[in-house]
């Protein structure tokens, strides 16, 4: 199985004004098990997957600059 993260925003502009929303990691899917060579499996730690994954499953983010 091969995991795919999608993540959907949207940003507005408006004068001085800017809003962004979205969600990240949208399916919720669980990043793959890696192996440290010695026969475990862990996802966490530092593997080559470490900063290509989402640990922290889906999740909602939101947004808003004003301009000076």
């Amino acid at each position: 199985e091969f995991p795919a993260y999608h993540s959907l925003s949207v940003h507005k502009k408006h004068e001085d004004w800017t809003v962004t929303g979205g969600v990240a990691n949208l399916f919720d899917d669980t990043p793959p098990a890696v192996t440290s060579g010695l026969g475990q499996y862990a996802n966490i730690g530092p593997s080559a997957f470490v900063s290509q994954y989402d640990f922290f499953g889906r999740r909602l983010f939101f947004a808003v600059q004003k301009s000076f």
